[in-house]
Formats: structure tokens, C-alpha cells, sequence
């Protein structure tokens, strides 16, 4: 890929991204961070071949990622928590200067702001410290985390929030969380009837009746919480689905409802 500007799209994390994101976590360090930090550092930050990529992916759904594309190919992803906390945040070698990062930090805020976070905050390498400075990050502290051993430098970095919210920006955001839901819903449905599931058929067409007429963040939120409840009841363990393609379509539903939890008006 060039560095010049590109269209870069936002979505949400897939178990299928597992491989391409830690590619991209591994040269993220290796590459791009290699300016700032020795190479002992880089390796036990790394890791390169150490992860198991089952865990990898796990975590990863767990902290709700995001990905961010350009032409549907992976070229970076982030996350951050209902506090604002971001934990990760890496791009592609490969696809820097294209504006991936910027994308990524404006879409992490709209998500901090929906879910009514007071500020975002990171622990910022070295190498990404321009970055979030240009976006409004200060710096609090400078930190010297220890890794197997090894002292590494980084930077707890601060941008307050505020009490700033758009109706119409709001709105969207809790629409689009709605539309997660129902889209995962529907793949869901039609994995279901290609693996003739009936069990998991019967509470996909039930999920989809709740999500129906929902009209507001707190029937989102409350039609979650019970979608979740009843998932687990009604389809057994979220790792517990067999096939390759019920996965992707469990964990799909999974993270859609999760964020949905967080909806706000």
C-alpha cells in the first residue's frame, strides 16, 4: 500500500481478523516502533511467534475491538472501554500516514462520548505520543513499566471529554449499535438454517422479535441485557458452537450485544 490518503472504514472486530491484527500488532512494534525503543525491548514487547492465536482472538472480543479497513483489507484496530480506557491501538507498517490512526482515535471518541466516558485515556509509546498530542491527549505521567525484566518507557496520556453531545450524533450511534445487533441477528439466522440448528434457529428468531420495535438507548440497553441472559440460557456457552462459521456468527452477536448494553440517548 501507498501513504497516500485513503477511504478508511471503521467496523467491528471478527474472529476472522485474529490473524491479520496480530500481524499488525507484531509490526506495529517491530517496524514502526523500532525508532524509539532497543531491540531487547521490542522483542519482549512483541513477542513475534508467541501468542496463541485462540487467546489472541478472545481477548480481543473481549475488549470489543475495532478494525479499521481500507478496500476491506485489515490496516489497523483499536478499543476502548466504557471508562474511555483505550488499551490498544496499532496499524500496519504498511499502511501509515493514510490516516488509519486518525479514524481510529475520532471513532473511539463518538464511542467514549456515547457511552458518557469523562475523558479517553491510553499508556502511550513513545512512537504514538505525536499522535494522541495532536488529537488533544496530554501527558499526566511518564511511566516505566517492566516487562520479563526488561524496563520499557511510556506515557499515561489524558484527553478530557467533557459534557459535549450532539442529539443528532448521539442518536446515530445508538441506531447503528441497534443495527449491529439486528445484522448479526439476521447472519445468525442464515448460518442457522445453512447448518440446520434448529436450537439456536429457534432463539435467533426469538432475538429477532425483541429487536423489532426498539425506539429508544434504554429499550436497546434492556433488550440486551435480556438477549445476553437468554442467549446463554437458551444456546449454551458462547465458545461452546461447533463449526468455524457458527462461531463468527456467535461471537458477531456476542460483541453486538455487549456494546448495545452501553447504548446511550
Amino acid at each position: 500500500m501507498t501513504n497516500s490518503p485513503a477511504q478508511v472504514d471503521i467496523r467491528a472486530y471478527e474472529s476472522a481478523d485474529a490473524a491479520a491484527t496480530l500481524r499488525i500488532f507484531e509490526e506495529a512494534i517491530l517496524v514502526t516502533a523500532a525508532a524509539d525503543y532497543t531491540p531487547e525491548q521490542l522483542a519482549v514487547w512483541a513477542r513475534p511467534g508467541d501468542r496463541e492465536l485462540s487467546g489472541w482472538d478472545r481477548s480481543m472480543l473481549d475488549r470489543e475491538s475495532c478494525v479499521a479497513t481500507i478496500d476491506g483489507i485489515v490496516a489497523g484496530f483499536s478499543d476502548v472501554n466504557v471508562e474511555g480506557y483505550i488499551d490498544m491501538m496499532f496499524v500496519s507498517p504498511e499502511c501509515a500516514r493514510r490516516g488509519v490512526a486518525r479514524e481510529l482515535l475520532v471513532f473511539l471518541e463518538h464511542r467514549a462520548r456515547a457511552g458518557a466516558a469523562s475523558q479517553l485515556s491510553a499508556n502511550v509509546s513513545l512512537t504514538a505520543r505525536p499522535l494522541f498530542a495532536a488529537h488533544g491527549f496530554r501527558v499526566v505521567a511518564e511511566q516505566q513499566p517492566v516487562i520479563n525484566g526488561v524496563a520499557m518507557t511510556n506515557l499515561l496520556m489524558v484527553k478530557p471529554l467533557g459534557a459535549e453531545r450532539v442529539e443528532g450524533e448521539t442518536k446515530a450511534r445508538w441506531q447503528a449499535k441497534l443495527n449491529d445487533v439486528r445484522s448479526a441477528v439476521e447472519q445468525l439466522r442464515e448460518v442457522c438454517a445453512a447448518e440446520d440448528d434448529a436450537r439456536r434457529a429457534a432463539t435467533a428468531t426469538l432475538l429477532a422479535g425483541m429487536f423489532a420495535d426498539i425506539d429508544s438507548p434504554p429499550a436497546l440497553r434492556k433488550g440486551a441485557r435480556e438477549a445476553l441472559t437468554l442467549y446463554a440460557g437458551g444456546m449454551g456457552s458462547f465458545s461452546d458452537v461447533g463449526t468455524a462459521s457458527m462461531d463468527r456468527a456467535v461471537q458477531t452477536l456476542r460483541v453486538a450485544l455487549r456494546g448495545s448494553v452501553t447504548a446511550r440517548s
